[in-house]
């Protein structure tokens, strides 16, 4: 019986979702596993604290959320990925922990790739399909006079 409650607080607890997207684009994004480690912390966190989209979350709840991460480690990781333009960091007080982590940056980029990828979500298809219909009208419209 206590295995089987084991179980469930184990389950009780929750998952890290991570966008397994991180994992396709992870050489063009030039991140690491220990890179996506820590953007599973903070999307750990997001799930948790439930902010605000834009207002992203402070460094010292990712830290009291996941203890496993050492502050060192954070600070060079999110400094790192605050350089490749995949996170904002952005420092509201004196501290470490009152600095916010934002993802709009990731998502942007992943958006672009995932557009790159699949020509069917880019408005630039449906500009080309477009031009192909007003080609092909005026070619019904040159046809039908030519027959008058």
């Amino acid at each position: 019986m206590h295995n089987l409650s084991a179980s469930v607080e184990i389950l009780r607890w929750g998952q890290a979702s991570v966008p397994a997207v991180l994992f396709c684009y992870g050489r063009e994004l030039d991140i690491t596993i220990e890179d996506i480690g820590v953007f599973a912390a903070i999307f750990y966190t997001y799930e948790n604290s439930k902010p605000l989209y834009q207002n992203g979350v402070s460094v010292g709840q990712v830290l009291q959320l996941c203890p496993l991460i050492s502050k060192q480690k954070l600070s060079r990781t999110l400094n790192r990925l605050h350089r490749l333009s995949l996170i904002n960091l952005q420092s509201e007080g004196g501290s470490f922990n009152d600095k916010r982590v934002k993802l709009e940056p990731l998502f942007s980029k992943l958006e672009e790739l995932i557009i790159r990828d699949h020509n069917s979500l880019t408005a630039a298809s449906d500009a080309a399909v477009d031009d192909m219909i007003n080609g092909y009208l005026l070619k019904i419209e040159q046809l039908e006079l030519a027959l008058e």
